[in-house]
């Protein structure tokens, strides 16, 4: 028997085809039938997947994370605060992008705005160090006081995802995003608008176009429901950091010190020659005159520091480098038998008028030298905030001579106009000129009236490095006290001026 005979379909074998056909069209049409009854009757999948009624009672727990510049974040810091809450693993593909350009467009439609806080948060933190997520950072020129970057241990960021940001879908078990629905988009294509007291009020698909608007817009009308508390203000962190790049003029022998001239810090200060002071001195080590950095500047109330010096290059001739180092920070002794009696000196005061030491004859005079552009709190700042406390001091002393008058100098005359001057002296005094007026002097004066005080200062294509001088005349116009530095105290001023008010 041949091969074709063997395989030739009988007329029973053609009937079973066909009813085994038929069957499994039955079910066929069975099974689309309940898929469409199935479809038509259930719910939609918004209304399934729905967030639990009470999702907006998650409170964001308690934590101490690491932010990108390597300070700890404690969760008291956001306390007040509206917070903007993203997700990111660094490695990941084209969501965690997406979503951090949102939050970077975020970020530049709130502005400077101190009361509302933007937080990404790595869910990778064995990848995501510190370094890594600052360089992550500076792709979107995140703003590091108003944009936090944060990693921790593992342990710690899970349980805050599950206490604060995540519910369970009981469907599946997967653990999924609060106010997502089912059809499961990942952690990181959502951001979170939560409320002054830690509470979720909103999560957004950061892959929409008009989700910046739109979270702007709510805060707009959180604000109103939650104003920012009184004491916000008190709540904030004790210093900010700035991250900047410059190039080392001098260092001095202790390493406590260094002079750097640095570039534009956006939103804080323009391109400077500053003395900093060095948090680690050896971060040092290996630096040296001419050493192209990048460095952390922080800044508190009270002082500041430069940390994390990093190489990135090296200059060997640079332009700018002062030709003496700034004299050292300490208060001196009476040198009245060292410096000569202060001949006339005339100056522009902020009422646009001339102003001479003459003019205080018969009265003791204690004048410094600041520039109204100076950020730092320790040098400008703190001078001023010293003889605001002094005056005050006199003032209030029951038996104290009334023959004084308080007198800041600025070294930058192509600044400090007289308006520009009036503006920032009234911010010093409280709208109160009573003994005390700030007057700018012009190049020829300084030229003869620095070497007399010791004052160091070097101007180079607007910037500017100096050191730190206050001097005190008695009524003659002889020195009675050189105060250098920042160190001295207002008790201690207005001792001196006490003494020189008597001679």
């Amino acid at each position: 028997m041949s091969d074709k005979e063997l395989h030739k379909p009988t007329e029973k074998d053609e009937g079973a085809d066909v009813k085994l056909f038929s069957a499994f069209a039955a079910v066929a049409i069975v099974a689309l039938l309940a898929s469409l009854i199935f479809l038509l009757t259930s719910p939609p999948e918004k209304q399934a997947a729905a967030p639990p009624a009470d999702y907006t009672a998650l409170q964001l727990n308690d934590f101490t994370f690491t932010e990108r510049s390597g300070r700890l974040v404690p969760r008291s810091e956001l306390d007040g605060k509206i917070l903007v809450v993203g997700f990111v693993f660094t490695s990941c593909g084209i969501d965690c992008l997406i979503a951090s350009e949102t939050m970077a467009q975020v970020q530049a439609k709130l502005g400077e705005r101190e009361d509302v806080q933007l937080v990404s948060l790595t869910i990778d933190p064995g990848t995501d160090n510190p370094e890594v997520l600052k360089k992550f950072a500076e792709k979107y020129e995140a703003d590091r006081n108003r944009w936090l970057f944060l990693t921790g241990e593992k342990e710690d960021i899970m349980a805050t995802l599950k206490s604060s940001f995540v519910v369970k879908d009981e469907r599946d078990g997967v653990v999924v995003p609060v106010h997502l629905p089912s059809g499961r988009l990942p952690l990181v294509s959502r951001i979170y608008l939560l409320d002054r007291e830690g509470r979720i009020r909103e999560s957004y698909d950061a892959r929409k176009q008009t989700t910046p608007a739109a979270i702007v817009s709510a805060v707009e009308k959180l604000n109103q429901e939650q104003p920012p508390p009184a004491d916000l203000a008190e709540r904030q962190p004790t210093f900010r950091s700035y991250a900047t790049r410059g190039v080392i003029l001098d260092i001095e022998s202790d390493r406590k010190k260094a002079t750097i001239r640095h570039e534009k810090i956006p939103s804080y200060m323009q391109a400077m020659t500053m003395r900093l002071n060095v948090k680690n001195t050896n971060e040092l080590a290996n630096l040296n005159p001419g050493d192209e950095i990048t460095f952390l500047l922080s800044v508190s109330d009270q002082t500041h520091w430069i940390h994390e010096l990093k190489p990135t290059g090296r200059r060997e001739q640079v332009e700018g480098r002062p030709d003496r180092k700034p004299t050292a920070d300490t208060t001196e002794p009476d040198p009245s038998d060292q410096v000569p009696t202060f001949t006339d000196f005339e100056f522009l005061s902020e009422e646009g008028k001339p102003v001479r030491f003459s003019d205080y004859e018969g009265k003791a005079l204690a004048f410094t030298f600041i520039f109204t552009r100076c950020p730092l709190p320790d040098f400008c700042s703190r001078m001023n905030n010293r003889f605001g406390e002094t005056r005050k001091l006199l003032l209030a002393a029951e038996d104290g001579p009334d023959n004084w008058q308080f007198l800041s100098i600025s070294f930058d005359p192509a600044n400090d106009t007289p308006q520009v001057l009036k503006t920032y002296a009234g911010y010093y005094s409280e709208q109160d000129p009573d003994r005390w007026l700030f007057a700018v002097a012009s190049k020829e004066t300084l030229d003869k009236l620095a070497p007399l005080c010791d004052l160091q200062f070097a101007q180079e294509n607007g910037t500017i490095a100096h050191n730190l001088r206050t001097i005190v005349l008695d009524t003659k116009r002889r020195v009675h006290r050189v105060l250098g530095g920042n160190e001295w105290t207002a008790a201690e001023l207005a001792k001196s001026i006490k003494e020189a008010a008597e001679k």
